[in-house]
């Protein structure tokens, strides 16, 4: 099934202005024996020192009324997914949209629709930072290199050769076709190892989120 947890993990870390890698965040919300859920959000909270608290709340004055962020749950395409929200206003909601995988506001009626009534409260005391954040954040930008060199920069050299080649001959049209067609396939494979390893790539999270016309999940759960 599609996970969004790490991706509301980060946006939480980053706005409550904690110092935690994607790798930490990921092995952590994995080895939960409650994977997946609020309690997973709740323990991995209580080890960064930030104050909690998860209730059933669908009264939408009251929700106006708090005044700091919060981790709910949503229901989307009968998909249950999380959503990070910065900050509840009059007549809308600031949130991270766990589809389009981007900042925006939402109509606070829309977001009513969508919203299961399963809310957490956070409020961070201190800064925390991880012990060894900086070696972990070092690991974060090389697999993050290592992607974009593989999907991005080889292709696109394989691409610029085969257009040199056929401006100076095109006897072997269809030889260069094929290298391409295969090199596009590998970049495809890469981005399903990334997927199925749940690695966290911003990059895949947009192209495989759930959605009508690309879903990676249903290809990797395949048994064709």
């Amino acid at each position: 099934p599609f996970r969004n947890d790490v991706d509301v993990m980060k946006e939480a870390v980053k706005d409550l202005c904690l110092r935690s890698s994607n790798q930490t965040l990921r092995e952590k919300l994995d080895k939960h024996p409650n994977t997946y859920s609020l309690l997973a959000f709740q323990d991995l909270f209580y080890d960064f020192n930030v104050d909690n608290i998860t209730i059933k709340c669908s009264d939408m004055n009251r929700l106006i009324s708090y005044k700091g962020s919060a981790i709910v749950q949503v229901m989307i395409d009968q998909n249950y997914l999380f959503a990070y929200v910065y900050s509840f206003l009059p007549n809308t909601v600031d949130w991270y949209n766990p589809i389009k995988l981007c900042r925006e506001k939402i109509d606070f009626v829309k977001f009513m629709q969508l919203y299961t009534g399963y809310i957490m409260f956070a409020e961070s005391n201190d800064r925390y930072c991880e012990p060894s954040f900086t070696s972990n954040r070092l690991k974060d930008l090389f697999k993050k290199s290592l992607l974009v060199l593989i999907a991005l920069v080889i292709p696109a050299a394989i691409f610029l050769f085969i257009t040199i080649r056929l401006f100076f001959d095109f006897t072997h049209v269809y030889t260069y076709l094929l290298t391409l067609l295969i090199f596009i396939g590998c970049v495809v494979c890469v981005m399903l190892v990334v997927k199925d390893l749940n690695l966290y790539s911003p990059l895949v999270s947009k192209i495989c989120s759930r959605s009508h016309k690309v879903e990676c999940a249903a290809v990797l759960e395949s048994r064709y």
